[in-house]
């Protein structure tokens, strides 16, 4: 049990967040209506929860989140102390925790104090944030009142709400990629993107990598692949211009990884189409408790292909009833069955998308399905699984949510005019 003193700066972060989520919701009132009242609710409920997580250790602290907590508290040490020019050795020496995190985390640690609950309350407020944007792409694509549904649905799902007691970087890189979509959406839909918009697109879009390498490559691949969709679209005078520029980057980016390959921002980024790196990667998991598919190996591109379905579905909603063996992992599940369903409805949801934005489309059909199966090769425990789908997940409910919604809106509403149609018959025969 945490005395209050240990928890006293959480609170004070808490506060100042929840006084600055109320002001959004008042401010918004004329766009949203009473939607922002209810991020700010979610967002108290979840406060109270991390506060009685920091006290009673419901959900105890896990192993990456000690070394993120240690860490951030060597920073937070050397921030007090004025010690500046050690900082960046200490945080890029430590193999274990991503860097971009750990300074994030150690800031808000010098300033409010050295407690998990600090960091517990970070990941609420961006959490919130991210349900925000859910509502945001959601309603863009599909309307307000279904949007407002999937963003109540985001932020209901019982998994999520163990963002709240976690130390760990995902609930930020997250929000993060919900930024990054929404304002695609908005420049694929011809929207007006100013200097400063801009320049804050290419801040998360860095940021975003420097979280998780592995999506900078995803959403530069993506990036790359909708100027040249766009390019050849337009065949004009300078299409192979744009062309020869897009294979001189890729051939620079690839020189500039394999070359400066051990510098932190780089590392591990030439093994990731290396089928020995993949299997190494993945063996590495695999100690877990909570480890599946154990038997599989990588021997070659082949296997890579065989066993990507199965291994994107175990991904996707490990753990599975008989392997589950902590009670996070049955909250875990209960999400995972919720999720079920939308992913059903998901092809029909992106398809109608295809037919008023393509380019949107495009973006979020590939970031999913590359995300997904590559997450799904690496992966091999339910530990990492469940943590690491959330940054698909929020993506899924705010695109499939709203459609299912619409649907059975409009299923509902013609069973009505059916049986309404029916009693008039009837009374018309009588």
């Amino acid at each position: 049990m945490t005395d209050f003193q240990n928890i006293g700066g959480g609170l004070i972060l808490f506060m100042a967040l929840a006084l600055c989520w109320h002001y959004f919701a008042y401010s918004r009132t004329p766009k949203m209506g009473y939607v922002g009242y209810l991020f700010f609710l979610f967002f108290v409920a979840r406060g109270m929860i991390a506060t009685l997580n920091a006290i009673y250790d419901i959900f105890p602290i896990q192993m990456d989140a000690i070394h993120y907590h240690t860490t951030s508290s060597y920073i937070a040490d050397l921030l007090g102390r004025g010690n500046y020019k050690n900082i960046w050795h200490g945080i890029a020496s430590v193999e274990f925790v991503e860097p971009g995190y750990t300074l994030l985390l150690g800031s808000f640690y010098f300033i409010f104090g050295k407690a998990p609950l600090v960091g517990f309350i970070l990941n609420t407020f961006f959490f919130s944030f991210t349900a925000y944007n859910v509502f945001r792409i959601g309603s863009l694509c599909f309307g307000h009142k279904s949007s407002t549904v999937a963003s109540l649905i985001h932020l209901m799902l019982p998994y999520s709400a163990l963002h709240s007691t976690y130390l760990y970087r995902d609930p930020i890189i997250n929000y993060f990629l919900s930024e990054i979509f929404y304002r695609v959406l908005l420049v694929t839909r011809g929207e007006k993107v100013n200097l400063l918009q801009w320049l804050w697109i290419g801040f998360i879009f860095l940021y975003s990598g420097i979280l998780r390498r592995e999506n900078l490559v995803i959403l530069s691949a993506i990036i790359a692949f909708l100027i040249l969709r766009k390019t050849l679209s337009k065949k004009g005078l300078f299409t192979p211009v744009v062309i020869v520029g897009l294979c001189l980057i890729l051939i620079g980016g690839t020189f500039i990884i394999f070359q400066y390959s051990e510098t932190w921002m780089l590392k591990n980024f030439s093994s990731l189409i290396k089928v020995e790196m993949i299997s190494q990667r993945m063996e590495s998991l695999e100690g877990a408790k909570s480890a599946y598919l154990v038997n599989q190996k990588f021997n070659s591109y082949a296997d890579i292909i065989k066993y990507a379905p199965i291994r994107a579905i175990y991904f996707m909603f490990s753990p599975l009833p008989w392997d589950i063996i902590k009670k996070s992992q049955y909250i875990s599940f209960g999400e995972a069955m919720l999720i079920l369903p939308m992913i059903f409805f998901l092809p029909k949801a992106l398809w109608k998308i295809k037919k008023e934005n393509p380019a949107f489309f495009y973006t979020v059909a590939l970031y999913l399905f590359i995300g997904i199966t590559g997450a799904g090769l690496i992966v091999s425990n339910s530990a990492g699984a469940q943590r690491h789908r959330t940054q698909f997940t929020f993506l899924i409910v705010a695109i499939a949510a709203p459609y299912m919604y619409n649907v059975f809106l409009r299923r509902i509403s013609l069973f009505g005019r059916l049986q309404s149609g029916s009693r008039e018959i009837q009374k018309s025969s009588v």
